[in-house]
């Protein structure tokens, strides 16, 4: 279920419950205006969306290296 709140003239929230099943709880996801304010999806070396506004600080470099035999994608033999 997904509510909808007019929170002023122009403003909005839209919130979901979370796996717990209970509205107002930590693992909520609200929106707020158009911009995730709650329960952000974070996946390891890609920027939140508070992140990407500068609300909070970049995420940790990654090693972009593979480890051996695990090329993202498989290359035709001769070329690198």
């Amino acid at each position: 279920m997904i509510r909808y709140e007019k929170t002023s003239g122009s403003k909005f929230r839209l919130s979901s419950d979370g796996p717990d099943g209970r509205p107002g709880t930590e693992d909520d996801i609200v929106m707020e205006n158009g911009f995730v304010t709650q329960g952000e999806m974070q996946i390891p070396g890609v920027p939140t969306s508070r992140q990407q506004r500068g609300l909070d600080p970049p995420p940790p470099a990654q090693d972009s290296r593979q480890p051996a035999g695990q090329e993202p994608y498989p290359t035709p033999e001769g070329q690198q």
